[in-house]
């Protein structure tokens, strides 16, 4: 998901240095944000070499599928059903229902990851799924917490980043540009709130709260 302007920057960078540049990519899926289209249109003019085989499902229904679904084949919604992959019901019940799929995930030892359209339904799942680990005593509601935009993060959260501010990092903290933290509190109590990283340093809150918070407990 490259956009035509980013593109553009690479192939004069290429030009440059006097590298190749090799695209790898899928023109079904989604373009990228902002002005795309670029790579559909390369493979269209000059063609590609095309994997044909599918290798990331365990079900062979669903790989034949999924390849249906690419397409836009829309009449492949009733192979789903015939599964039982689609559930219907009213916004707050299914919102409940995933959240609660979610958790029984959680307490099996297992990975679970909710998906949603919307910056607005991502923020009430993420609500959703902090105050089921609160109810189960997880979290301490009232414990040390900062605030970011209509979150409220609470050490033991689990959260994600989209943008963090390189530039303003603290000297000696290891980052990247999105990637999954665990807050945590330190001795004695008045010491700040700090968020870490997986097999990297921890990060001051009062930095994490300048970055742009992406899902909470996803």
């Amino acid at each position: 998901m490259l956009s035509t302007t980013k593109l553009a920057e690479l192939a004069d960078l290429a030009d440059m240095k006097g590298w190749q540049i090799a695209l790898v990519g899928d023109p079904l899926q989604f373009s990228a944000v902002g002005r795309g289209g670029m790579f559909g249109l390369l493979v269209d003019t000059f063609g590609a070499i095309e994997l044909d085989r599918v290798h990331r499902f365990d079900n062979d229904w669903e790989r034949e599928a999924s390849l249906r679904l690419r397409r836009g084949d829309v009449t492949v919604a009733e192979v789903y059903e015939q599964h039982r992959r689609l559930h219907s019901g009213t916004l707050n019940q299914m919102e409940r229902a995933s959240v609660a799929a979610w958790w029984e995930r959680r307490r099996a030892g297992n990975k679970g990851l909710l998906m949603s359209p919307t910056n607005e339904a991502t923020e009430r799942l993420n609500q959703r799924c902090q105050q089921t680990r609160i109810n189960a005593g997880e979290i301490d509601p009232g414990g040390r917490h900062f605030t970011v935009g209509v979150s409220e993060v609470h050490a033991g959260d689990e959260i994600a980043t989209r943008q963090n501010d390189g530039g303003s990092r603290p000297i000696g903290v290891s980052w990247s540009a999105t990637g999954p933290f665990e807050p945590l509190t330190t001795s004695p109590s008045e010491s700040p709130l700090f968020a870490r990283f997986p097999q990297a340093s921890d990060a001051s809150c009062n930095w994490i709260s300048s970055t742009q918070i992406s899902f909470v407990n996803p």
